[in-house]
């Protein structure tokens, strides 16, 4: 880092350890990294022969080990649904860590992505966020679970949705292309991109994993 003579090397060695865990860090290296690995894309060419280090790394090195925790939310409703993100401080993507919110623990998938449901709550809670993955210094947050207070009206919904879980006296269900008629007031609604439905779970009509039509009290 920030050398007069960066590295320098008359002979034939091995300058990196191959992808994805990659070579050294040089400070005045100035390569792309398109896909966001950590990872230079063009290999970084050491003086003084032909040598290259093939993966430089985009960040110094102990930064690819300490965990960087973000929510896409910082505050959610009852209900809804959520995304943790974990990756490294240098970027990289965190796959199967370990996050436990609520008691609940999720391993990240290959984008570095948890999925959590906010629990129900009486009042507005802060609840803690962790992330562990062995061999990372972890990270931890906190998320805002607000609580709703709940009307309920008379409405027939109709249309294609997904997720249907119970809680309480409560169905809750995304929706995918549901149409929603409320009574009082007079509206109509046409929901496609995920929203959260919330209904008592006293309703007449079907009321399926992928599909709904039904009479009820929404909330």
């Amino acid at each position: 880092m920030n050398n007069i003579r960066p590295g320098y090397d008359e002979c034939t060695n091995t300058w990196d350890d191959g992808y994805p865990i990659g070579g050294n860090y040089w400070s005045e290296y100035t390569g792309p990294d398109t896909d966001g690995d950590g990872i230079g894309d063009l290999p970084y060419n050491i003086s003084g022969g032909s040598n290259q280090d093939l993966y430089p790394l985009m960040h110094p090195f102990e930064i690819y080990y300490l965990l960087n925790l973000t929510l896409d939310h910082p505050e959610v409703y009852e209900g809804g649904i959520f995304n943790v993100t974990v990756k490294t401080i240098g970027g990289t993507v965190a796959p199967k860590a370990h996050v436990t919110f609520n008691d609940h623990l999720i391993l990240t998938n290959t984008t570095g992505v948890a999925q959590f449901t906010a629990p129900f709550v009486t009042e507005d809670t802060i609840f803690l966020i962790q992330a562990i993955k062995p061999g990372y210094i972890s990270d931890n947050t906190s998320i805002i679970i607000k609580n709703t207070q709940q009307e309920s009206g008379r409405a027939i919904i109709f249309g294609r949705i997904t997720n249907v879980t119970t809680a309480e006296e409560s169905i809750i269900f995304q929706a995918v292309n549901t149409r929603v008629l409320t009574f009082s007031p007079l509206s109509f609604h046409h929901y496609r991109s995920g929203e959260m439905l919330q209904i008592t779970k006293e309703y007449k009509g079907l009321l399926l994993a992928k599909f709904v039509f039904i009479l009820c009290e929404i909330l």
